[in-house]
């Protein structure tokens, strides 16, 4: 027990003095330093009439004999002082002013509260010895009687002690308010100024603010905000424009926060704007936030309503949206939510989409934003617009997503309705002067834009701006309805507009250029177009200018061209003019309108005042253009493809080109007729279509002519169809070119022409070859004016030879049954055609026919049937019919059908040196000088006939030499050809030198007269001698002397038959050369 005493105290001993040697080594450590003591600085005392006395008019009272009571956020200014129960006194009169810091004079506009009568409780102990200093804050207060709350607006300035002149910023009268340390209240009626607001309404909160904070200039350091629960009247003078109000209403009552300077209206508001002589604009919406721009500072300049406006938010509500009717500058806009934002010049628009049980979502999405603006009813699901604070009326970027429309009311618009899927685009775009856009650029591509003024940021003077160069994109299925009727269609629109140069309006616009894209369609009563890629350059010319060359154009016209009409006083280039205001609405005309289609067009027009003229238009890829004209009964489509087609020039001198491309040649078609080649180039004022290279031509049917004299069927008096039909109109392929003015085609470089026809039921089909070709029209064709296609006939068609080849022309006749009758081949330096001249063709010589005939053999030169019995010479057409059917009636009776006679072919080569002369009408040819032709049977169609190695005959052959022959057709063989009837007949007559020469059944007959004339229908030959020229006759035979006839006439029936029959006068005759002549008269058969 001991022991554990011992130990304990002895731990004791140990710890006081280890706390002993701590306590001295370590305090000096913890000493503080030595610092100099400094006096404490005396309060400032306040004294009232020298700090507070600029608040007040000199004669107020509280610049007079006044009490005061300093707290710590404000001043009481009291007369009369009387202490009721505990803390609680009344004042009379009373005025106490709200700031910060009054102890050092920091705040300029307090917050002042002036009272007939004052019941207050203060929140301690109140000391009135203490007059001026620490006094206790205010814990409740009631102001009674005039009350008056205002802004405290000095009377003179606090720094130079100079009078005034500005007014509170915010000033209150009412009956009662209540106070504490939070907030400001009255339930009673207040008259409220807030600037330039005059306000009347009911339950007014002001609300202090609660942490201390620098002092300010304004309220805004003092009050936080203030609450109306009624509003009676708000109204606001418009100083930009005198004698205007601006009232508003409000079924929720308002709020104001004085820190953001943000107005608050509930339930129902309403805005309107009154001013004198002019329609009342009305603004209404569910709830609005007005976000003002420092509102209580009177020094900012303010030019308009944007100066004191930040930012406003409106929303309405499901059954009424927000809306703004502003009649006074015709702009009205209907929307569930409105945002604009001042600052940064940013006005959205929307209709938000609301989840609804009792609405689908295609209703929902069916709500669009509506806005009208001078004739324009706009439809949107969205939009924004930003635009420039510092310029608010130089036209800023509109942006609408989503699907719209717009309805255009206004009368010179070209455009009546617009809709979309994806959005509408409205911006602004850069400002410089441009160079005409070359048409070779890239279709989508536009290079020139518009021109505007500018003025400057900083305040400089420079030209005012109320439009600059604007650009419109559309995208998404766009639609528009025309005002003159039709309609437009693309997936993407761009329209670039510029203010007009040349306009006294300052709000008018311009077009300086147009882009369309994918499934352009244009479709109006003028005109349709189709294309993938559509671009329109505009250029505006002076109107005064335009009407002087216009003038002088057309003077130089009438001076050139007097087939021009008057009224055309620009070509084609006035094809997309618009209607003055004079002209009205154009009456609707029931006729086919042109079409142009391609993948690419893009166009340069000129704008003149209202008018626009095309200068240079461009269409690329699988290019179509169609029209339809008029030609007598007919109505012909004249339709231009090709791979490329341009428009350039103005003024009188438009050239059309059409370029053909891989797969697509150019090619102009009008009605079956057509020009084609690689290029084809149009001067309308000119009248002339040219191409440069190879190509082709064929002529429409419409300008052929309907009968071999030239005249149109419907012209004959009997009432018979056509006797000539084209089923094949001339095609005409040339290697060189071809150029037509109008009047005249010439085409050059080696031509070849193709046609086939029917003449009185028999089917033709004729080729023409030459270096060259010139058709003549009657009339000339002006291409400004189809119309003149319908007077022009083909006159006169002539083949040229340029080279050394001759030129030629083949005809086949063929059956109904299209069967091969007869093959003709001419070959001359030159041909001619008249239509007009009963079908006349005109030959040069030296040249040379060939021709394949399928004949009956008692019809043949060379046949062997025929005799006494022979059918006299049909008169008419009708009885040739007749014997013709008799005979193969009469054949098949009396023959079996292997010894029926079938048609053999005969070829004929005949050459001449002078000319030739042809008539279609009449079927014949007549060639002159040096005549000779020779006849005998070919096996087939190809193999020729030549005369020119006929001096020794073969058996069947025959020749004639002569100074004139004509070959025709035989009128009795000109019935309808039928497949097993009788071929058709030919007649041959030779005059001058007549030399006949034949060999048959190894008798060679030789006879020299003046005249000949064979009739292969009759098989009959006849001869004439002249006067001091009598026939002659040498026949001969192997083995035998030669027999010599002289006479006056020979008639010859079959005479290439082994049982001839000659009929002659003789006059004397002798056998060999040696032998004895004898007169005698012989009317038997010699053999």
């Amino acid at each position: 027990m001991m022991q554990h005493s011992k130990d304990y105290f002895l731990a004791l001993g140990v710890l006081i003095a280890a706390a002993l040697t701590y306590q001295t080594a370590t305090d000096w450590w913890l000493r503080p330093p030595q610092i100099e003591s400094v006096p404490m600085a005396e309060q400032a005392s306040l004294r009232p009439r020298e700090s507070l006395a600029y608040l007040f008019p000199e004669d107020a009272w509280q610049r007079g004999t006044c009490q005061q009571l300093q707290m710590r956020d404000a001043v009481l200014l009291f007369g009369e002082l009387i202490r009721d129960e505990g803390n609680r006194m009344t004042a009379k009169p009373v005025t106490v002013v709200y700031g910060r810091d009054l102890a050092i004079d920091r705040a300029e506009r307090p917050l002042i509260l002036e009272a007939e009568t004052a019941e207050i409780e203060f929140d301690g102990s109140l000391n009135l010895d203490s007059m001026g200093e620490n006094a206790p804050p205010i814990k409740t207060a009631n102001l009674i009687g005039n009350v008056h709350v205002h802004g405290g607006a000095p009377s003179l300035s606090k720094a130079t002690a100079v009078p005034a002149t500005d007014s509170p910023a915010i000033d209150i009268r009412t009956s009662y308010i209540s106070v504490d340390r939070q907030k400001i209240w009255t339930t009673q009626q207040i008259d409220m100024s807030f600037g330039d607001v005059k306000l009347v309404g009911r339950d007014l909160t002001l609300h202090l603010m609660e942490a201390a904070g620098p002092a300010a200039d304004n309220l805004q350091s003092i009050v936080d905000r203030m609450e109306l629960i009624y509003l009676d009247q708000l109204t606001v003078p418009m100083r930009d424009m005198p004698g205007s109000v601006l009232s508003m209403e409000s079924g929720g009552g308002i709020e104001f926060d004085f820190g953001v300077n943000e107005l608050t209206l509930h339930d129902s508001v309403a805005f309107v704007l009154q001013t004198p002589g002019q329609d009342d604009d009305r603004f209404d919406c569910a709830e609005l936030t007005l976000t003002l721009r420092d509102p209580l500072n009177r020094k900012l300049r303010r030019e308009g309503p944007l100066d004191w406006i930040s930012q406003v938010q409106a929303v309405g509500s499901s059954d009424a949206p927000a809306s703004l009717y502003m009649p006074s500058r015709g702009f009205g806009l209907v929307a569930d939510d409105i945002f604009f934002d001042a600052q940064r010049g940013v006005l959205r628009v929307s209709n938000p989409l609301e989840t609804s049980n009792d609405a689908s979502a295609n209703s929902q999405q069916t709500k669009l934003v509506t806005m009208r603006y001078n004739g324009i009813v706009a439809g949107l699901q969205q939009m924004v617009y930003e635009f420039d604070p510092r310029q608010p009326r130089v036209l800023g970027r509109l942006l609408a997503a989503g699907a719209g429309r717009i309805r255009i009311e206004m009368e010179n618009s070209p455009v009546r309705h617009l809709a979309w899927s994806e959005g509408l685009e409205i911006k602004p775009t850069e400002t410089r002067h441009h160079a005409a856009t070359p048409l070779d650029a890239p279709a989508g591509t536009l290079i020139t834009r518009g021109s505007a003024g500018g003025t400057s940021i900083d305040g400089e003077s420079g030209p005012p701006i109320t439009l600059a160069a604007t650009q419109v994109n559309v995208d998404g299925n766009v639609q528009a309805i025309l005002s003159a009727g039709g309609a437009f269609s693309a997936a993407h629109v761009r329209c670039d507009l510029q203010p007009s140069r040349f306009s006294d309006d300052e709000t008018s616009l311009v077009p300086s250029g147009f882009i369309a894209k994918e499934a352009v369609l244009l479709d109006t009563p003028t005109i349709r177009a189709m294309t993938d890629s559509l671009t329109l350059v505009f250029q505006e010319v002076d109107p005064a200018a335009t009407k002087t060359d216009s003038m002088l154009s057309t003077t130089g016209r009438e001076a050139g061209d007097s087939g021009a009409t008057s009224g055309d006083t620009s070509g084609v280039r006035r094809w997309v003019v618009q209607p003055g205001p004079a002209d009205g609405p154009a009456e609707p005309v029931a006729r086919p309108r042109p079409e142009i289609a391609g993948r690419q067009i893009a166009a340069k027009l000129r704008i003149a005042d209202r008018d626009l003229t095309a200068e240079d238009l461009s269409v690329r890829g699988n290019v179509r253009l169609t029209h339809v004209v008029n030609v007598g009964q007919q109505a012909l489509d004249a339709v231009l493809q090709g791979d490329q087609l341009r428009l350039t020039g103005g003024g009188g001198s438009e050239r059309i080109s059409l370029f053909s491309g891989p797969n697509r040649p150019a090619r102009l078609d009008l009605g079956d007729g057509f020009f084609a080649g690689p290029a084809l180039h149009i001067r309308p004022m000119d009248n002339v279509v040219e191409i440069n290279e190879a190509g082709q031509f064929q002529m429409p049917t419409a300008i052929l002519p309907s009968g071999l004299a030239g005249e149109p069927a419907d012209a004959k008096d009997d009432g018979q169809p056509p006797s000539l039909k084209w089923t094949t109109a001339p095609r005409c392929h040339f290697a060189g070119g071809m150029i037509f003015d109008g009047r005249q085609i010439r085409l050059r470089g080696g031509v070849t022409i193709d046609a086939a026809m029917t003449h009185r039921d028999q089917p033709w089909q004729f080729q023409l070859r030459g270096d060259s070709l010139v058709a003549d029209l009657t009339d000339g064709v002006q291409l400004r004016d189809m119309k003149t296609l319908r007077q022009a006939t083909l006159a006169r068609v002539a083949l040229l030879r340029e080279g050394d080849l001759p030129v030629s022309i083949e005809a086949v006749s063929n059956n109904l049954n299209g069967q091969t009758q007869s093959r003709h081949l001419l070959r001359a330096p030159s041909l001619v055609y008249l239509p007009d001249s009963g079908g006349q063709l005109l030959a040069e010589g030296p040249g040379a026919y060939w021709a394949w005939l399928l004949q009956e053999k008692a019809n043949s030169i060379s046949g062997a049937s025929g005799g006494d019995d022979s059918q006299p010479r049909p008169r008419t057409t009708l009885e040739a019919a007749q014997l013709a059917s008799r005979q193969q009636n009469e054949a098949a009776r009396s023959s079996p059908i292997a010894d029926v006679d079938t048609p053999t072919l005969q070829g004929v080569h005949l050459t001449y040196y002078d000319r030739m002369v042809g008539s279609l009408q009449n079927q014949s040819l007549t060639f002159h000088r040096d005549v000779q032709i020779g006849t005998r049977a070919v096996p087939d169609w190809e193999t020729p006939v030549d005369v020119t190695r006929m001096q020794h005959l073969a058996s069947g052959d025959a020749t004639i030499r002569c100074q004139r022959l004509q070959l025709g057709v035989d009128p009795a063989s000109l019935a309808p050809s039928l497949a097993g009837a009788a071929t058709r007949s030919f007649e041959l007559l030779a005059d001058g030198g007549v030399l006949f020469r034949s060999l048959q059944d190894e008798v060679t007959r030789e006879i020299a007269a003046s005249r000949a004339a064979y009739q292969s229908g009759k098989s009959l030959f006849t001869l004439q001698g002249a006067p001091g020229n009598a026939l002659q006759m040498r026949q001969s035979r192997p083995g035998a002397e030669p027999m010599f006839l002289t006479g006056e006439n020979m008639s010859i029936q079959d005479p290439m038959s082994p049982n001839m029959k000659v009929q002659m006068n003789v006059t004397g005759f002798h056998y060999g050369p040696g032998g004895g002549s004898q007169a005698a008269q012989n009317q038997g058969n010699l053999r």
